[in-house]
């Protein structure tokens, strides 16, 4: 059985393409857990495989894996499994993949010790995990294990929020729906610099667990990011406001913490970050008109 730097449950979706791509050019040997088929983003360097492939392959590339980094969709079978794989004693280190909308929220950057309640089903079923990742750490209590709750990740074609909406619906001429009254804050993140900012994490020596928020400690309201976008584009984004969906409307990272563990934090603006994602989407359709 082949050794690996490290394991990546949820390694082809949004955040943890761009985090496997960060460790595969630094040189670890990496292995990727995945549900769906591949795109064409795939390295060809990283073994990538499905849960049911063969008998026991996760828990035996587990075995042979000396990180663990569970970013998969809420999936409790799955992180139950996964957990049952390691061993007693292990000398392994994890890092889970949570997000910031688990606290109550509000005008004030959250703290990693504030209070959560969580509202939808996502930071719910996050929530329920964190718990199970808890319970696990006081039975390894020198394992190094991370909880990394990141704030609102953006800059890549897969991303599903606002800013891959409203990017979409330039190329397409589409109207977006922004649910509520478009005052809801958020801390926006690039997800190059969240990619590093884990790999980063994952160096640090500590025993025991660890909850950081990844995050900037900015807040901008939904239609702060319309307008940045409009300005950059010099275009219109044609919106219309939908009805609230059930989410904490202000969420705001804390990063204090996550600046005394590691020096970089984070280098690219809103509006810089924005202008770089742009530009992937001119890119990528750029390449879908010419394989016509």
């Amino acid at each position: 059985m082949k050794k690996y730097d490290t394991i990546v449950m949820g390694g082809t979706g949004f955040v943890g393409g761009y985090l496997v791509s960060e460790l595969a050019s630094a040189g670890q040997k990496i292995a990727v857990l995945h549900a769906h088929p591949l795109g064409e983003d795939y390295l060809s360097t990283v073994f990538y495989f499905r849960e049911n492939d063969s008998p026991n392959l996760l828990e035996d590339t587990i075995k042979m894996s000396k990180k663990i980094i569970f970013m998969a969709q809420p999936n409790m079978v799955l992180l139950k499994r996964v957990l049952g794989a390691i061993p007693s004693n292990s000398e392994k280190t994890l890092l889970y993949i949570s997000t910031v909308m688990v606290y109550k929220g509000g005008k004030k950057p959250q703290k990693e010790t504030d209070k959560l309640f969580p509202i939808n089903s996502f930071a719910k079923e996050k929530n329920k995990e964190e718990k199970i990742i808890l319970a696990f750490a006081r039975e390894h209590k020198k394992m190094p294990i991370l909880i990394a709750r990141l704030s609102n990740v953006y800059g890549g074609l897969k991303n599903r929020g606002l800013i891959g909406l409203a990017f979409k619906s330039l190329f397409e001429n589409n109207e977006i729906i922004i649910s509520g009254d478009g005052g809801q804050v958020r801390d926006f993140i690039f997800v190059d610099d969240v990619a590093k900012i884990l790999k980063l994490l994952m160096t640090v020596k500590k025993e025991g667990i660890c909850t950081v928020n990844v995050a900037t400690g900015i807040g901008y309201s939904l239609i702060d990011v319309i307008r940045i976008i409009e300005t950059i584009v010099n275009k219109k984004i044609v919106y219309s406001f939908g009805p609230f969906v059930e989410e904490t409307y202000s969420v705001i990272g804390d990063n204090t913490k996550l600046k005394s563990m590691i020096e970089f934090q984070g280098t690219i603006s809103l509006k810089d970050g924005l202008i770089k994602a742009y530009e992937r989407y001119i890119i990528h359709n750029k390449n879908k008109y010419l394989s016509k």
